[in-house]
């Protein structure tokens, strides 16, 4: 199965240090050109831009039919409606953290996985011994959560 990402996990976890850490959970990642013009272009010099510029394992994919973009809502970030459509065009699951663009997604029959999902992921292959360190620090770099709704799914994963 495929995975096609929106910029703010790619951003999230660069901002951590972890970057690699999607590669290991989730494996290869495709982003849509506006996700790719976000972190690198408009982001020049921030946190993702080099990591992208420098891994293989994260891939450029255009978006076939371009046209459907204006069927999205207005408040979804261009990134965000092209990460919705290709990732709709290739069958793929989508990274993403933005409620919004969550609901749109999975509204159209998009499976969803965020952030926290990836360091469970990470958590049952082996590669991270606890998540409740990793997701305080994503927290503190960003990532929007609901204290309660961590809080649960810190305990969920025994921690």
């Amino acid at each position: 199965m495929y995975i096609v990402s929106d910029s703010s996990p790619l951003i999230i976890f660069a901002k951590i240090g972890k970057i690699e850490l999607l590669l290991q959970a989730l494996g290869e990642i495709r982003i849509p050109q506006a996700v790719y013009n976000e972190i690198v272009i408009q982001g020049q010099g921030k946190p993702g831009d080099i990591e992208l510029k420098n891994t293989v394992w994260i891939r450029k994919e255009p978006i076939k039919d371009y046209v459907k973009i204006h069927q999205l809502p207005e408040g979804l970030g261009l990134g965000e409606k092209e990460a919705i459509l290709l990732a709709q065009e290739i069958g793929a699951i989508l990274l993403v953290d933005d409620k919004l663009a969550r609901r749109e997604a999975q509204s159209r029959g998009i499976i969803c996985v965020g952030s926290l999902r990836v360091l469970k992921e990470a958590k049952e292959k082996g590669l991270i011994a606890k998540i409740k360190p990793l997701g305080d620090e994503l927290r503190k770099k960003g990532i929007r959560i609901k204290d309660s709704l961590y809080q649960e799914f810190i305990k969920a994963m025994g921690e």
